[in-house]
């Protein structure tokens, strides 16, 4: 007869190291910006909120005076 070979199970630990291992291994493929690519994306980011921002302000006082003129 053929006897079945069990395979163990990793415990908590080897599969805790496995983990860490494969996180690192994936972090080493990232190509991670340069420091010019940082700051020109955070400012593009922060531009673009504060013209959101004063758009947004723009109507708000519009649509504001115009509930005023219409309800007062």
């Amino acid at each position: 007869m053929a006897e079945q070979v069990q395979k163990k199970k990793p415990n908590i630990l080897q599969k805790l190291t496995k983990f860490v291992k494969d996180i690192y291994l994936e972090l080493k493929k990232v190509l991670w910006p340069s420091r010019k690519q940082v700051i020109n994306n955070t400012l593009t980011v922060l531009v673009t909120c504060l013209l959101i921002g004063g758009v947004i302000w723009i109507l708000d006082f519009a649509l504001g005076y115009l509930y005023k003129l219409v309800f007062a």
